[in-house]
């Protein structure tokens, strides 16, 4: 059908949001899974009303339509070539608590961890926990059944489903429950009154009711006996003696049978007490023989590490070591929970007595931070996987196999004989508690030969699990991965599956294709990266360093974690948090470069487009996502790389122009200070930068030093001392606060240094940023020219500003790419790492004065990017009288220049409104950052005062004794 005319009649229809853009729909195109599918066009529906008439849009014009979440399926079900229905932006709330009687309501948008956020002030969570928790939604969970390592006790999401509310395929509503049955004498299945005669509802019961009747003999012969299972529909659940109950048949469905809106959860009570064993084997056998034996005494999850991800752990975190010794053929990490600490000590003492003779060496883990530490350890294996160089990637078609656990061994070990006889090393992990194996494999499917290997692994994998009793998939899902084996697992239930299909889908538009077609050619068709894919010539050459450019590109595969709505270990990304617009996410950056280098995507010009130019030009360069991505793909530099070639193809937008000349008006304001503090102050200046430059009027814009530190530091006494150091203090210090390089000044030399000021300019992050590659390397060229002389007589470099340490760092190496540069980022600390680091050698003078302040301290994204952890909270603790708490929430949104501009204000303070939020709830009467942008956008948010930590040391060391 044609696009403008669908795109018309649907944006007429519906109150939500209809996406044509070339560019949205291949932002679309993708999920977590290796495949690759253009929609006709993605709908973001705000009410039940918009579903409803979007499927019966689609029911009426035979368009395929593709529910969605979070897109973090890795089957292959969140694509599809007709309308694809994101439910995350806008059908996302929680609609009941009732903790008391222990459920919640939800829509199918909401993020499992924003409601296990919400229920831990009751006590309570939903029990799944699936690695994607951070960023999958809720409807995403019940479409495949997910679980978690923690489902050997509580189960999957099936068994916490309550009931469901469901657009059916002509558009009618339906609520799945279940519903009491019975047969009068002539052996018709009598309904309840919950259904009544004559409708859709009433039908799919009546029909569902007879047909599972009828094949309840193969069903419970078909069906794998494994304790997980995502493989076809779940009949088995659906009919429970005088019973049925139709939640159980939508949920693992897919989205094949009906449009989930609304779900009714079971929640349980959150444990109060958790302990882990390490349990170190030898040999196979004796590490299945332990997972039957641990299993008897309930335990919350038993996961496996086999030899080979032990070594790769090994390899990648050093620090691990000691907790995984060579020579260990597998390690089970075994969890227990409980009312009590001392009813998880009773449940670890029994199992050390169990597997007493099988493990090698039994390892507890008391303490919370260490249990923590080894859950990462374990969830580590994929991201060291995708960050393998090369042109090989991880390769999700097998990882999702499941038996008996008591065949365990039996199957890892012939998972094994499977990748030697195709000279693959695979590493195999995994829910053994529950038989559920997962595995990776490095393949290129570029290449003819790895195709026909993927092919062939597949099957012999697949018809393994089949041979043993299990299943094709433990919780993932068929999607396009799977039909063809799901079929070979089923046989002749698999028809009644497709019977099931046609009494709710009777015109094949939910989902087609997936999960019931039986092609074998499925597998390796509409893939993302096949033999036919290629590179542009022209993007071969970059503005940027780049090792490679195309590859970097490439390296995204969709996991969704830059979705990742709550604040927590994971920071990205602030843009997509405070948008939900998936063109804002750093997958999104990725999708929109690997459309357009590509042959046969979007033309070139794309980039430059009105939603290509949103994309590039709305990313706050907070690098956040360069040290979050599971994969380490650097999406800030692919941001700078476009605005690169759009300034050379097009010039600058006329607020990112005016912005990245900021220290010249810096220099101007300074130099006619009294003027400017007048003008400032007029409203109709306000009103006249916003019309010329472009800065939004609201913006409260700080005042300009009578003196600068330059010249302060020019005539200020010198205390000299035995060390030296230069202080590269950016313009921010020179014009706006020169206080703060004072403080920094006597606090250095306080501890012994003899500081140096060097002739310096900014440090040209501004004009990195919006893509002035010749003025950012002359900045750069300047101040390393000027450092380096310093550094090679033995200086260290210090830096107050945050952003201009990462400048120097990490910007100046990629842009000149000289000795000179590297030996300057080498030699080049962020102030708070600096002093550290004095402290931990012994050489920090830690003679503080008391002081009485009440703060909380914010962690400016450049800082974390920086990767040297939260130095300055720690010397914070140093100083008595100093209450000082960790905010951890979030970036303030200012991002250097970008929340001046008129354009960028309100999104920017929406950006910042949970940091704001925070500090107002805390009752702090100061906050702490490092970063000269955060305090003016923290100001500005809150009324609440911002310090440097440099200001409270050196009130510390000011303040008499």
């Amino acid at each position: 059908m044609n696009l403008e005319r669908v795109v018309s009649e649907l944006k007429w229809r519906i109150e939500g949001e209809v996406l044509s853009d070339e560019v949205d729909r291949a932002l679309y195109s993708t999920d977590a899974s290796i495949y690759e599918v253009m929609p006709i066009t993605v709908v973001l529906p705000k009410s039940v009303e918009d579903v409803v008439k979007v499927v019966r849009y689609c029911q009426e014009h035979g368009i395929p339509l593709h529910p969605r979440g979070g897109g973090t399926g890795v089957a292959g079900q969140c694509i599809g070539k007709g309308v694809v229905m994101d439910f995350s932006k806008y059908m996302n709330e929680i609609l009941e608590i009732d903790a008391e009687r222990g459920y919640v309501v939800v829509q199918p948008g909401v993020v499992l961890s924003e409601l296990n956020e919400k229920l831990k002030g009751y006590g309570k969570w939903f029990p799944p926990d699936p690695s994607t928790a951070d960023y999958c939604t809720i409807g995403g969970m019940i479409g495949n059944n997910a679980s978690g390592a923690h489902s050997v006790r509580y189960g999957a999401t099936i068994d916490h489903v309550v009931s469901l509310k469901v657009v059916l395929s002509d558009g009618k509503l339906m609520e799945a429950k279940r519903v009491k049955l019975g047969r009068n004498l002539e052996r018709t299945i009598i309904l309840d009154r919950f259904t009544r005669a004559g409708t859709s509802e009433g039908r799919v019961y009546a029909e569902m009711a007879a047909l599972v009747t009828k094949n309840e003999a193969l069903i419970r012969k078909k069906v794998p006996r494994v304790p997980k299972n995502s493989s076809g529909y779940r009949l088995e659940r659906v009919l429970d003696g005088d019973y049925i109950d139709l939640s159980k048949l939508f949920i693992g469905s897919e989205g094949t049978l009906g449009v989930i809106i609304e779900a009714k959860l079971k929640i349980a009570d959150l444990p109060r007490a958790k302990g882990l064993v390490l349990l170190y084997f030898t040999r196979l056998d004796r590490m299945g023989k332990a997972v039957t034996r641990a299993l008897k005494l309930r335990p919350a999850a038993v996961e496996l590490m086999d030899s080979t991800c032990i070594e790769l752990v090994r390899r990648a975190t050093p620090k691990l070591k000691d907790k995984l010794p060579e020579g260990m053929d597998a390690l089970l990490l075994v969890e227990f929970d409980g009312e009590s600490p001392e009813e998880v000590r009773k449940q670890i003492r029994k199992l050390k007595k169990t597997v007493k003779g099988l493990a090698v060496r039994v390892r507890e883990v008391r303490r919370p931070s260490e249990q923590r530490e080894m859950w990462d350890m374990r969830k580590s294996i994929v991201p060291i996987l995708r960050r393998v160089k090369g042109p090989k990637r991880t390769t999700a078609f097998i990882e999702d196999t499941a038996v008996s656990p008591s065949k365990i061994a039996k199957y890892v070990g012939a998972l094994r004989g499977i990748f030697k006889q195709f000279g693959l090393t695979v590493p195999i992990y995994g829910h053994v508690g529950e038989g559920t194996v997962h595995t990776r494999v490095l393949l290129d499917l570029k290449y003819r030969m790895d195709l026909t290997k993927m092919a062939r692994v597949a099957e012999k994998v697949y018809r393994l699990a089949i041979e043993m009793g299990g299943t094709v998939s433990g919780e993932h899902g068929d999607g396009r991965l799977r039909p063809y084996f799901a079929k070979l697992l089923y046989n002749e239930l698999f028809d009644v599956f497709k019977e099931v299909k046609g009494i709710l889908d009777e015109t094949n538009i939910l989902n087609p294709d997936l999960k019931l077609n039986p092609d074998p050619g499925l597998l390796t068709r509409d893939l993302r990266f096949g033999e036919d894919y290629r590179v542009r010539d022209e993007f071969r050459s970059t503005k940027l360093a780049f090792e490679n450019f195309p590859s970097e590109v490439e390296r995204c595969q969709g996991c969704g974690k830059c979705r990742t709505t709550v604040v927590g270990n994971v920071r990205m990304c602030p843009m997509f948090r405070a948008t939900l617009n998936e063109r804002h996410s750093p997958r999104g950056v990725s999708n929109l470069w690997r459309w357009t280098i590509k042959e046969g995507g979007m033309k070139p010009s794309a980039l430059y487009s009105d939603l290509g130019t949103d994309i590039i030009f709305t990313c706050l360069q907070c690098k956040s996502c360069s040290i979050d991505c599971p994969s380490l793909i650097n999406v800030p530099r692919l941001v700078l790389e476009a605005r690169a070639r759009y300034a050379a193809e097009r010039g600058l937008p006329r607020s990112c122009e005016a912005l990245s000349n900021y220290e010249r008006y810096l220099r101007l304001g300074q130099r006619y200070n009294s003027l400017a503090k007048w003008t400032l102050r007029r409203g109709s200046f306000k009103w006249f930068m916003e019309k010329t430059m472009g800065i939004d009027r609201r913006r409260v814009i700080p005042k300009f030093s009578d003196q600068t530190f330059s010249d302060w530091f020019k005539g200020a006494s010198k205390k000299g001392g035995e060390k030296r150091v230069a202080y590269f203090h950016d313009v921010y210090v020179d014009y706006i606060y020169p206080k703060l390089g004072e403080d920094v000044v006597h606090v250095l030399e306080r501890n012994g240094f003899d500081v140096m000021v060097p002739k310096q300019v900014g440090s040209g992050i501004a004009a990195l940023t919006y893509g002035k590659l010749e003025e950012a390397k002359k900045a750069a060229e300047t101040n390393v020219g000027s450092l380096a002389k310093l550094v090679e007589e033995g200086a260290k470099v210090v830096c107050s500003s945050v952003s201009a340490a990462y400048a120097i760092k990490k910007e100046y190496v990629d842009l000149l790419d000289s000795k000179e540069a590297r030996l300057v980022a080498y030699n080049t600390h962020e102030l708070g790492d600096f002093l550290l680091a004095l402290y931990e050698s012994g050489d920090l003078d830690v003679k503080f004065s008391k002081l009485k302040i009440n703060a909380a301290y914010h962690a400016p994204c450049h800082l974390r990017a920086l990767d040297t952890g939260l130095p300055s909270l720690k010397l914070l603790n140093l100083i008595p009288g100093v209450k000082v708490m960790d905010l951890n929430s979030g970036c303030c949104g200012l991002a250097g220049t970008f929340g001046m501009s008129k354009e960028h204000f309100d999104l920017s303070m929406k950006v910042g409104e949970a940091l704001f939020e925070a500090i107002r709830s805390s009752g702090v009467d100061t906050v702490v950052t490092e970063c000269e942008g955060c305090k003016m956008q923290i100001e500005q948010g809150t009324g609440v005062r911002v310090l440097h930590p440099a200001e409270v040391l050196h009130m510390a060391y000011r303040s008499p004794t």
